[in-house]
């Protein structure tokens, strides 16, 4: 058996040398040279065969003579072989330069909304929070992207809170990364005060890693002093609860790592640490670790714990719901890998990561009142 499989398998090796000798040997129209003509002239009018003799001669002009005799071969008289050899050159140079792009899964869209909530207490406000987020990216002429991140919050027990910004990111041509600055206007009412701060940042986003810098300075008023309650000390005399809550001025600093990333499911670790301080000597500072993930284009979620010398130990927990619309973002180099394309058009499409809570303290006085003139 082995024996039949060996001659079947010679016989389809050389099934193709003599396919192309029996096409070659039956092309019409075959040029052939004067001295080749006259040669055969000769033949037909000769009735008796004669050997041939070989005598030296000048090599002629269709003649290709090399160093061994028995490779002199002529124009007219080319291996069969040979347009074969030419026609698989000539594919495979074509198939080269015709082989299929790498085919991209298309970037995120420009425009997303979502409806988010955070649960647990946070760093300077003491319940979770529901919100409802517009992110708006534009696309414009080299390389830069203008942005909008406005965001709409309501804490548990009903009071609103509100973060308005504007950046711009720019994406070079020469290095996988975005690089954007922003302004925010921040507010958050609390159940008897109200704040507003502004914000600046900067960021640098890679592929697989980010730094992301803000400061929050509040303004016209941080500060806000009221009476809480009134406690009895004696029949004659009694407390004041005087309550002073304080909006603190800060900055924070986080570096990000990209753990898992495949087409729109991402998991990403933050590490960062963060500084506030403001009246009557309050300070805080201390810092957090976090996880973020995108598990598909609609749903992403986030846990953060953190601990610092005022607020303590924080855990909480966000889930959101997105609905991205508008047309594509795309990087405009096209020499860039499909991770690095799909990489760099969802860091130019996130929410600037910063704190969008205010941060603020809430410190006690008591105050002896006498009712004695």
């Amino acid at each position: 058996m082995h024996k039949v499989l060996c001659s079947i398998f010679c016989f389809s090796l050389a099934c193709p040398n003599l396919i192309g000798e029996d096409n070659a040997s039956s092309r019409p129209n075959k040029k052939y040279t004067k001295s080749e003509i006259a040669q055969g002239a000769k033949e037909k009018t000769s009735s008796k065969p004669k050997k041939a003799i070989q005598k030296p001669s000048e090599p002629q002009k269709n003649q290709i003579i090399t160093n061994n005799p028995k490779h002199t071969h002529t124009k007219a008289s080319a291996s069969p072989s040979a347009p074969a050899l030419l026609a698989s050159s000539e594919d495979s140079q074509l198939k080269h330069t015709t082989a299929p792009k790498e085919d991209c899964i298309p970037g995120p869209n420009s425009f997303r909304f979502s409806l988010a909530h955070r649960e647990g207490r946070g760093i300077g406000y003491p319940e979770g929070y529901s919100s409802a987020d517009m992110f708006l990216c534009f696309s414009t002429i080299n390389n830069i992207y203008p942005f909008f991140d406005i965001r709409v919050h309501i804490f548990n027990d009903g009071n609103p809170a509100a973060n308005a910004g504007f950046g711009v990111r720019y994406i070079p041509n020469s290095i996988n990364a975005v690089f954007g600055a922003n302004l925010f206007c921040d507010f958050k009412q609390s159940s008897n005060a109200t704040f507003e701060q502004l914000g600046a940042g900067i960021e640098i986003l890679g592929t697989q890693w980010s730094l992301n810098a803000n400061g929050y300075f509040p303004i016209i008023q941080s500060s806000y002093t009221y009476l809480s309650s009134l406690e009895r000390a004696s029949n004659l005399s009694f407390y004041e609860i005087i309550s002073t809550e304080t909006a603190l001025k800060g900055v924070d600093v986080n570096l990000g790592r990209s753990i898992v990333q495949r087409g729109y499911f991402d998991l990403t670790s933050y590490f960062g640490g963060y500084y506030f301080e403001g009246h009557q000597n309050i300070s805080a500072s201390g810092g957090y670790i976090k996880l973020a993930s995108n598990i598909t284009r609609f749903i992403s979620t986030e846990i953060q714990g953190s601990y610092d010398t005022l607020f303590k130990g924080i855990f909480q927990g966000a889930i959101s719901l997105n609905f991205p619309v508008g047309k594509r973002i795309k990087t405009s180099n096209p020499n860039r890998s499909c991770y690095n394309k799909t990489a760099l058009a969802i860091q130019a499409s996130e929410h600037v990561n910063r704190f969008e809570m205010i941060v603020s303290k809430t410190k006690t006085t008591q105050k002896l009142v006498s009712l004695t003139p």
